[in-house]
Formats: structure tokens, sequence, C-alpha cells
């Protein structure tokens, strides 16, 4: 009941207007029951974590997943049924943490979901529950649970020891992103802004244009143009950073980057009509 007033106050706060595809009421069902089964694989084998899995309602009923991903969540909740009477503390945790991502599981349509339905985030307050729920198990089993436990400890330790490599810097994490998500507008766009610090503009081109590509947002759009600049192609970079504020008029970083672009270019011609 609680979650209920989150699941419109999400939607207000993102406005599923940017969406390419918006699912019908009767898909929302297997994308939340999707979402579900991505979260369950994520805590117990917390693999490939990234900040963007491209998991978008379109690319689920594209390559068939709504079809039958959903199986994984329902199978859980049934047994969850089975053991209530024998295990009603943890089966209440559990249920409380499923109900806890309503808000965010694609019943409702929301923003993020261009990007993606799914997102590490979401998990941070239902993780708690999680933890309970392990807690007390540990308590209705006594020892050899305890055991259990100790040991998916020190594995979530390893795990998370061997995560704080890729998660080093910008460059290390969306490298990341690029093997587990090859269609991460968001990573391209990252590591070009990377390049582009690092006095590289040939390689942030190379991202750049491959976010754009992928989704054409007013940031990689102005970035590019950015980038162009860095090269010497003026009439290139106004053309994006008017493809950025067409999508943003009111931005002032993109205004400013086309108004330096438009200045830059008129300084060129004019060398080069002296020369």
């Amino acid at each position: 009941v609680l979650a209920v007033p989150f699941l419109f106050f999400t939607k207000s706060l993102q406005p599923d207007s940017s969406l390419a595809w918006v699912p019908p009421l009767g898909a929302r069902f297997f994308i939340a029951g999707d979402t579900l089964s991505f979260y369950l694989t994520k805590l117990l084998l917390p693999f490939h974590l990234v900040p963007d899995y491209g998991r978008t309602p379109g690319m689920v009923e594209q390559r068939g997943f709504i079809y039958w991903t959903w199986i994984l969540a329902l199978g859980v909740w049934i047994g969850i049924w089975r053991i209530r009477k024998n295990h009603p503390i943890l089966c209440g945790v559990i249920l409380s943490w499923g109900l806890s991502l309503i808000p965010v599981l694609g019943w409702v349509c929301f923003d993020y979901q261009r990007i993606s339905t799914v997102a590490d985030r979401y998990l941070y307050f239902s993780v708690f529950f999680w933890a309970f729920g392990l807690g007390a198990f540990c308590l209705e089993n006594g020892r050899k649970a305890l055991f259990l436990f100790s040991i998916y400890l020190l594995v979530m330790g390893a795990i998370s020891f061997q995560q704080i490599s890729i998660w080093k810097n910008n460059f290390t994490v969306f490298n990341r992103t690029l093997q587990v998500n090859p269609q991460s507008f968001v990573a391209h766009n990252n590591l070009g802004i990377y390049y582009l610090n690092h006095e590289d503009p040939e390689k942030a081109i190379e991202h750049l244009e491959h976010s754009v590509r992928i989704l054409p947002l007013a940031e990689p759009l102005t970035n590019l143009g950015v980038a162009m600049e860095r090269q010497g192609r003026f009439v290139e970079a106004i053309r994006y950073h008017e493809r950025a504020l067409a999508l943003l008029p009111n931005n002032p970083v993109i205004q400013k980057n086309l108004l330096n672009a438009q200045i830059n270019a008129k300084a060129k011609l004019s060398k080069d009509r002296l020369d």
C-alpha cells in the first residue's frame, strides 16, 4: 500500500514522453516480471555490474525476453507461498523486498526507461529487506545456515574487491560498461568526455558519434560539437550545437558552446581571407 503513492510520484517526476516505445498495459506485467527476475539474479549472482544495462522496454520486447524471463519471478513467489507457514518471517521480508520495488518495475512508465528499466540504484533501499531476510534465515536454521551465510559473505566480499578495479575511474567503468552493453550511449558519451578532457579529440569524436547514432540526445550532440571545434571543424561543430539547442532551447551551456563555435568560425574565416 505504501508503495502505491510512490508509483504515481515516480510518474510525475519522470514522464514517459521521451520513450521510443511505450508498452501497452498488458505488456507491462511481463516487463515488471523481467525487471524483478533481473534484480533477483543480480542479488544472487552480482556479476557484470555497470551503470547502464540498456534493458529498455523496447529491447526486452525485441529480443523476446518479455516472453520468458518473468518465469523466474513467478517461481520465487510460488515458492514463498508454499513455505509461508514454516518460514513466515523470511517470506514476509522477501515479499516486502519485492513490493518495495513496485514504483520502478515498469508497471508505470518513467523517463529513465529510455536508458534502462533496471538500475543498481533502484535496489539501494530494498536491499535492506534482503539483508533482513538472510538474517531471519540464519535465526530460523541455526549454525548450518550461519555457516552457509558466512561463505556467502566471503564470496560477496571477493566480488566487491574485484569490482573496485572496475569502478576505479570513468575510463575503467565505462569501458567495462561497453563490454557488458555495447549499445550504451551513456558509456560512449562519458568516454567521449574523458578523451576530451585528455586532449584526444579524435577518440572523443569516435565515441560521441557512436552515442549520437544510438540516441541523439542534447548532451552528446553538444559534446560532439566541442570535439569538432578542437579539430578546427567549426561548421560541423555549429551544426551539432544547433541540433542540441533544438532539443534543449534554454540550456545555457549549449548556448555558450554554440556562441563560441560561431565566434571561432568567424575568426577562422577572417584569418583565411587575410592569408
